[in-house]
């Protein structure tokens, strides 16, 4: 008879070595360079401890983002998936992009709380952060749109804002990104 907290342990061992998570780096991940410059060169330099809840987090965001770009690809809108977008000045700054639709648009794909959907479709507009990492995508891999598809991790609701390609914050993106690169080689 498999006790509970059997279970449960194997369940979460599971959890830890599938989620995902990268505590640290061998790149400057163009996801989250709208963060605080300090916090990208201690991320960047130390990584990031791996938690409970930040293995049970990503697990979760892949296994949406999977069943996301299954429905994506199924009702034509998506037509390539997982490019790696590399920076011209230094390969050290690399971002994965979830996909492409068949204009040629970028797709990011967000699972996240019922609280922060909210507020998206209150407003119609991206999260800041997301706006950031869209901003460095685009950036970097040249395109001029991108669609934010939102998914309520709660109750399945979706929500996609599009946004533009604002040349003046990928250009700032890019010089916090060198800002990063340089502070690290002066170590």
């Amino acid at each position: 008879l498999m006790l509970a907290t059997d279970m449960h342990d194997r369940i979460m061992a599971y959890i830890r070595n599938n989620s995902g998570f990268e505590p640290k780096r061998a790149y400057l991940g163009m996801s989250h360079l709208s963060e605080c410059p300090a916090d990208l060169y201690l991320a960047f330099q130390e990584g990031n401890t791996a938690t409970e809840a930040s293995h049970r987090m990503a697990y979760l965001g892949y296994a949406i983002e999977y069943i996301e770009k299954d429905i994506l690809v199924k009702t034509g809108v998506l037509r390539s998936m997982g490019r790696e977008i590399v920076a011209e000045f230094d390969p050290r700054v690399r971002g994965h992009i979830d996909g492409e639709t068949v204009d040629g648009d970028l797709v990011e794909i967000k699972s996240v709380s019922k609280v922060k959907y909210d507020q998206v479709e209150a407003t119609g507009k991206a999260l800041r952060s997301h706006f950031g990492q869209v901003q460095a995508y685009m950036h970097f891999g040249g395109y001029k749109h991108a669609e934010i598809v939102y998914v309520c991790r709660e109750d399945f609701r979706h929500y996609v804002v599009h946004v533009p390609y604002v040349q003046g914050v990928g250009e700032q993106i890019e010089a916090k990104a060198r800002r990063v690169l340089a502070a690290r080689r002066r170590q």
